[in-house]
């Protein structure tokens, strides 16, 4: 008897699709086709039609575990994820084995359409970022959100349950209201210390099918705002800031902590700016992965454009200013992009 062949090993996604069975636009099923997962991933879908939200995800939960899947993405019908949204998710899970929950951003269907983000339970949603920021949150709405399946088994049961009740507690009136999402969240983050991040590089309209209306960011809100440039020259300052002795550039700030005064919060591997923007790419916390960033930098950095690379000092800063064809500039090592500076 031949050898059975085995079409299912290595990493499972299951995209699942809660659906109470309304039709989808076309738009949605165009993106929906375009939206691929990386080279040589196994993927599953699974649809469950007319159950109520948070019983619908609890089952699909379920299933992605009983099927040994590695992640859940749940999507909804009527959010139109763009074509690179599972491969740009997978991708921060995989660079960071901490992270249990990442997801992109649409907004609620009303007016002004705020977006499903939030930092603290309580507080309404969260303004303060910006389009291409990748920033740790306490809630997300599900419908475009990846989920470590890994993760439920350090949670109990049930998973997803949707809270709407009013109570009586010693004569004084209680209420607990909490939508699945939320629910599962909160207990995440209660039970499991789970991480959350919002991938702001996935912006999804939130479709109202049967008028033909694509909920978006309001054009004027905080997260489309763009840092204004009013000199010729920019500079990148990734880390703690640092006055820089030329006054001439426009800086742009942008670290991979929570910062309230950076312009943004990145992952340094995969920084939110087009190519060959900055005329100088300066890096002010100690680096230690320097050969997986600097790709990155060079990226950026407009050809010619000096970078400066504050590399740890466990890395011998004179022997990686040899092998990048750089200069030793203090504890900095400095190159030319696209050439080597020679001793």
């Amino acid at each position: 008897m031949p050898n059975e062949v085995q079409h299912n090993h290595g990493p499972k996604l299951l995209i699942g699709i809660p659906t109470l069975g309304r039709p989808v636009p076309l738009e949605w099923a165009m993106a929906f086709k375009s939206m691929n997962p990386p080279i040589n991933y196994n993927v599953n879908f699974s649809i469950i039609f007319g159950q109520e939200i948070g019983v619908a995800r609890q089952a699909l939960a379920e299933q992605a575990v009983s099927s040994g899947c590695k992640y859940l993405f749940f999507l909804g019908d009527d959010v139109e994820c763009p074509g690179h949204t599972l491969r740009q998710l997978i991708y921060r899970m995989e660079q960071d084995p901490t992270i249990d929950v990442v997801g992109g951003v649409y907004v609620a269907k009303a007016q002004p359409a705020a977006p499903l983000v939030f930092r603290g339970n309580g507080q309404g949603t969260y303004w303060d970022w910006k389009v291409g920021e990748f920033f740790e949150v306490t809630g997300l709405g599900m419908d475009c959100t990846l989920i470590r399946v890994s993760l439920f088994e350090r949670l109990s049961k049930p998973w997803f349950r949707t809270v709407d009740k009013d109570s009586n507690i010693d004569g004084a009136p209680q209420a607990e209201s909490w939508t699945e999402d939320l629910f599962f969240l909160h207990k995440a983050a209660e039970e499991a210390s789970a991480r959350i991040f919002c991938d702001a590089s996935v912006i999804c309209p939130h479709w109202d099918v049967y008028n033909h209306k694509a909920w978006k960011l309001p054009k004027d809100s905080l997260p489309m705002r763009q840092k204004g440039k009013i000199k010729d020259k920019s500079a990148l300052i990734l880390g703690p800031l640092c006055p820089l002795a030329d006054e001439t550039y426009d800086v742009v700030h942008a670290m991979n902590t929570y910062s309230p005064d950076c312009d943004y919060r990145v992952e340094y591997s995969n920084l939110p700016f087009d190519k060959e923007i900055f005329d100088f790419v300066i890096v002010t916390e100690p680096l230690l992965d320097v050969d997986r960033f600097l790709p990155e930098f060079r990226r950026v950095a407009k050809s010619g454009a000096k970078i400066e690379l504050n590399v740890h000092e466990n890395l011998h800063p004179e022997r990686m200013a040899e092998r990048l064809g750089g200069k030793l500039d203090g504890s900095f090592v400095e190159l030319v992009n696209g050439n080597s500076i020679s001793n």
